[in-house]
């Protein structure tokens, strides 16, 4: 199965979307005391490689951590401005998107030739071919992505980070039982990390068709395997918020309620800011015929729109719980035009099951360059 064709299509190929994952802040500061211990710490979570304190002497290891400050800075102001921008079209403001599009392309020019030129004089730098691809990978150039990741994995096959990386490919793109292979080799490569389990455990989730016939189980086992994949994840970072709202999720999938709403009261305890745990409490509330509790969190979800942004889909997903079907549409639709990132999902996520019959939901996957509902 392919799961992405062209979520919203711009003109000169920027897509504005949620920049992924940022490296630490920290990284400019560590690099002007050479703080070599610190500095290792940040490069081995980036890149799944240990820096000791000869390589971060080394000219050629101080120019690559140069390259990621870098690639840092730009990242962190596009973010800004993406978010600013959606915040600003809530209020019939903000830019048009290819204005934005052609800003967000000028700043990462630089960044683009700075890789390039590095790793032309060190074509063998697997850390570097990590970081370029996932630059790559953040302006939606997949497939140049997947180039530098294939090389990072032949300079060092030992790396878990290229193959989790990889297998993010492969669940954008297919086929997904790569994505199931690539994770499990990252966990082998590297048990301790919750990152890779999270990232399979999702997987599996998203994916249950091609997970039942992968692992030659039934569709109630899927989402008990992939429960037991959050729950290790959780074992090595209990804090880390994405695993505790999915295993809800995935409890939520098996009409264990009690447990789905436990694990987001969780999760709002360890941030009680975050929205998507307060729009998946709204969202069970729905699917237990709570319809007055799942109503006030869609209140809720309103008046916090007004001071932060508040993913259109969520509330889709809300809407569709409640059986309010043409409200449903009308946020996904929301979220197509906002080029929210869980619309690349929409083929796959069982929370819009309800949706499916709907000929506007065969609709809507044709615009997303879908061939046809799951």
């Amino acid at each position: 199965m392919r799961l992405v064709a062209g979520l919203c299509g711009p003109a000169n190929g920027v897509s504005v979307v949620g920049v992924a994952e940022l490296l630490s802040t920290l990284l400019s500061a560590l690099l002007a005391t050479n703080s070599a211990g610190a500095i290792s710490n940040v490069v081995e979570k980036t890149t799944g490689i240990s820096v000791n304190v000869a390589q971060v002497n080394d000219p050629v290891e101080r120019e690559y951590l140069k390259l990621l400050e870098m690639d840092d800075a730009a990242q962190a102001e596009v973010d800004r401005w993406i978010k600013e921008n959606n915040e600003f079209q809530q209020q019939a403001a903000g830019v048009e998107r290819i204005t934005l599009n052609a800003r967000i392309e000028k700043r990462f020019a630089p960044v683009r030739k700075a890789y390039e030129e590095f790793l032309q004089r060190n074509p063998n730098h697997a850390k570097a071919r990590l970081a370029y691809g996932s630059f790559l990978n953040d302006i939606q150039e997949e497939e140049a992505a997947h180039l530098q990741w294939e090389k990072a994995r032949e300079a060092d096959p030992g790396n878990p980070a290229a193959w989790n990386n990889l297998a993010n490919y492969y669940g954008h793109n297919g086929p997904v039982t790569n994505s199931f292979r690539y994770y499990a080799k990252a966990i082998e490569l590297d048990p301790t990390q919750s990152t890779y389990y999270f990232n399979l455990a999702t997987t599996v989730y998203l994916f249950r068709r091609d997970a039942t016939n992968f692992y030659q189980i039934s569709e109630e086992q899927v989402f008990e395997k992939a429960m037991a994949l959050y729950r290790k994840a959780l074992e090595l970072d209990s804090d880390f918020l994405p695993s505790r709202i999915n295993l809800g999720r995935a409890y939520e999938q098996l009409g264990m309620f009690d447990e789905a709403g436990s694990e987001f009261t969780k999760a709002r305890q360890i941030t009680a800011e975050s929205i998507d745990a307060l729009a998946a409490l709204g969202h069970m509330y729905a699917k237990t015929a709570r319809a007055s509790e799942s109503l006030a969190v869609l209140d809720q979800l309103s008046d916090l729109s007004t001071q932060r942004y508040v993913s259109p889909y969520n509330v889709a997903l809300i809407h569709a719980a409640l059986g309010q079907i043409d409200q449903a549409f009308r946020w996904l639709e929301n979220a197509h035009d906002q080029c929210v990132e869980w619309m690349i999902y929409t083929n796959v996520d069982p929370r819009l099951d309800p949706l499916r019959k709907d000929p506007r939901f065969s609709a809507l996957l044709t615009r997303l360059g879908f061939a046809s509902a799951i």
